[in-house]
């Protein structure tokens, strides 16, 4: 997943890099599919989610994301479309 330079400076400030980019994917996991959706709507291509919640970030700090998520038609698994952090 390629981040815009924002995103990424802010990702690697708490910790998190490309070298380690299974911790990332592992704590959305952990911490996204989990929580809550607050939105969700229809499009085209399939259901779309929003979820924010707070990762535990490497450097034991707490990180507010807004993940967006989509389960295209035809399938039943949740695919992740992009990383916001808040």
């Amino acid at each position: 997943m390629k981040l815009p330079n924002r995103e990424h400076a802010v990702l690697h400030q708490f910790g998190y890099a490309a070298e380690n980019w299974e911790r990332l994917a592992s704590d959305i996991r952990k911490y996204h599919l989990e929580s809550e959706v607050d939105s969700e709507r229809s499009t085209p291509y399939g259901m779309r989610y929003e979820i924010a919640a707070e990762l535990l970030s490497p450097r034991g700090r707490g990180l507010l994301v807004r993940t967006i998520w989509q389960i295209d038609e035809g399938s039943d698994v949740p695919r992740l479309i992009t990383l916001i952090p808040e």
